[in-house]
């Protein structure tokens, strides 16, 4: 495929990449002998208010396009409100839409249902996601991950997230219905081997790092922040104040340790295994942000066996293995689904953006 399926799975950069991950498919769909009988303009519209008598229009050659709006007294017809979302959004509909019935035919071929409670389990590992970087964050001695989840900041960056974006609420909820397929797809294919559990235990056991980050936009707000730390303003205060990432910020830019195998960007990764305590970093420009980090402490690697969180490792090699999985296979499922699209605008805008997907008249 030529781009990405659904919406972009990355919300919260500065640790740990959120699992917005692709949307997947796989699994043809039906082909009707004749056009369906609801329209696609359907998705836009609402139910069609109750007509009384004194609203019925005389019967006349003219379709009656009820209005939607009125500017000073002209109205807008619900018809010319279709017509433009379709020109300007109906092709990132159409293509949502998609997903989702090739991942229900999937999925009913299989025997697999989801509920709302997978949906609702879906979003809040999203949250989860969201927060990643301090969601855990502990002040323990010994720099194990304590605490709780902030759930209330976590959907304040999602909301901020998707008003950039301009995606709404209902779009991001249908792509939470489309991971719940895909997990629960991709678990039936998931096994994990004994062999990869030593790796794995090294990501999760092996030296960590504990930092303080600040993130912010563009190398002005860089020039700030640097400002602010050569005039001798304590670190923690300058995260607090400085900081884009609110969900860092609140924390005075304390994140999880982690290893040097952990889902961080690599180069914040690399350049905080290279500081020393105390030091602060140069700046680091990765995933569209820049980053400014400081040293707080090295953990040295736990003694505990892995014989003894054996299970525990599993768990974690599955569950990447799993998100991995959900990954591919939404381009699997959408380049093997059969789409006929009946619109001749819509049906060569979308083989303009999938050449090689199978779209037949």
């Amino acid at each position: 495929m030529s781009r990405s399926i659904g919406l972009p799975v990355e919300m919260h950069r500065c640790l740990y990449r959120l699992a917005w991950g692709a949307a997947a498919l796989v699994g043809a769909c039906q082909q009707p002998e004749s056009p369906p009988t609801v329209a696609l303009q359907s998705v836009w519209e609402a139910p069609p208010p109750a007509r009384s008598e004194a609203a019925v229009a005389p019967a006349t050659n003219q379709p009656v396009d009820p209005p939607i709006a009125s500017v000073n007294g002209e109205a807008i017809g619900r018809g010319a409100l279709v017509e433009e979302l379709l020109a300007t959004h109906g092709l990132d509909v159409l293509e949502k839409l998609i997903v989702s019935a090739a991942l229900r035919q999937k999925a009913e071929a299989l025997g697999i249902t989801i509920t709302p409670a997978d949906v609702q389990a879906e979003y809040d590992d999203a949250l989860r996601r969201i927060a990643g970087p301090v969601a855990s964050v502990g002040t323990s001695s010994d720099g194990a991950e304590a605490g709780g989840f902030d759930r209330r900041t976590a959907e304040e960056v999602l909301n901020d997230f998707l008003a950039a974006k301009n995606v709404s609420r209902a779009e991001y909820m249908m792509r939470m219905r489309q991971n719940a397929y895909l997990r629960k797809l991709a678990q039936r294919e998931v096994k994990v081997d004994d062999a990869a559990l030593p790796d794995e235990y090294e990501r999760a056991y092996g030296e960590k790092v504990l930092v303080r980050c600040i993130q912010v936009s563009s190398p002005e707000k860089v020039k700030q922040v640097r400002a602010a730390l050569d005039e001798g303003k304590d670190f923690e205060l300058v995260a607090r104040q400085m900081s884009e990432n609110r969900y860092v910020a609140a924390r005075g830019g304390l994140l999880p340790p982690f290893t040097r195998y952990d889902d961080v960007p690599r180069l914040l990764r690399d350049a905080a295994f290279a500081l020393r305590p105390g030091e602060v970093s140069s700046t680091i420009h990765e995933n569209n942000a820049f980053y400014v980090i400081r040293l707080e402490k090295r953990f040295p690697p736990s003694q505990v066996g892995l014989e003894n969180v054996k299970e525990e490792v599993r768990a974690r090699v599955r569950d990447r293995l799993v998100r991995e999985r959900m990954d591919r296979l939404a381009a699997e499922v959408f380049n093997a689904a059969a789409i006929r699209i009946y619109d001749p605008a819509m049906r060569e805008a979308f083989r303009r953006r999938y050449p090689e997907a199978r779209v037949s008249d």
